[in-house]
């Protein structure tokens, strides 16, 4: 498990709720009927936006939050493809052929057989490539799920707000009702924020991170075994240029974030 996410959760609804009782206001916010309202309207917002099959895998990565891929490492997939590199340069590139296999997600094997069904680097690399390109179409598309909801949220928020001014419109001539009609109008509000900014954010924020580290460690070992069968360099430089292969990449994701900061700012 993910403690950094669990705690993080904790920490946020025990702030929230301590918010709620030193107040005594809890009792404000026990609107049912603005929670279905807000849950049920982004649902069914968001069911109209996104192909059954696109949501059904976006509930199902909500789990990558809390627990990490059965992916590997990119240090693990450095070491890998190493001991990879080294046991074909002792036995010949034939002798891995099914080393790849029941390893992670198996991405390794495939970049295994794409290499052996070709002895053309380039066009390795091409299926390669275009395999990483839809993975990381896929990953993009379940994050902006989420990210859609964070818009959705407080939109619905909204729509009950009004719905509750409404009502205290309605009620106006009686003041004892007023203020009961407008606490309900604006804990609608409330649990659209809420929903947005202590969900469907640290949702997608922590799923853009899972994918950077899987992309990462799927480039490390289809480069590393594009090495092994298309260049004649020994293990120990396949290493390292793994190695620094990988701090790039981290470098140019670091950039890539702040880049995406400061357009934001």
């Amino acid at each position: 498990m993910d403690l950094t996410t669990f705690g993080g959760f904790l920490v946020g609804i025990l702030a929230i709720g301590y918010g709620l009782v030193s107040t005594q206001s809890l009792s404000a916010f026990l609107n049912f009927h603005g929670f279905v309202l807000v849950i049920g309207g982004t649902l069914a917002a968001t069911l109209v936006n996104t192909p059954w099959a696109l949501f059904r895998d976006a509930a199902k990565a909500l789990r990558f939050v809390f627990f990490k891929p059965r992916g590997i490492l990119a240090a693990e997939a450095i070491l890998l493809v190493t001991q990879l590199a080294e046991k074909a340069r002792k036995s010949g590139n034939l002798a891995i052929e099914n080393d790849g296999q029941g390893v992670g997600d198996g991405f390794l094997q495939i970049s295994i057989d794409a290499c052996l069904t070709t002895s053309d680097e380039k066009l390795a690399r091409e299926i390669l490539g275009q395999k990483l390109r839809q993975i990381k179409a896929r990953h993009l598309e379940i994050t902006n799920v989420y990210r859609t909801m964070t818009i959705l949220f407080p939109m619905f928020g909204l729509v009950g707000t009004l719905i509750g001014i409404v009502t205290v419109l309605k009620n106006i001539s009686n003041p004892k009702n007023v203020g009961p009609a407008m606490a309900v109008a604006l804990s609608t509000a409330f649990f659209g924020i809420l929903m947005a900014y202590m969900f469907c954010v640290p949702v997608s924020g922590k799923l853009r991170l899972r994918s950077i580290e899987e992309e990462a460690s799927k480039e490390i070992m289809a480069e590393g075994v594009l090495k092994i069968f298309f260049t004649g360099q020994i293990p120990s430089q396949i290493g390292l240029y793994l190695e620094a292969y990988s701090r790039q990449k981290t470098d140019e994701t670091v950039l890539g974030a702040a880049g995406q900061e400061g357009q934001k700012g």
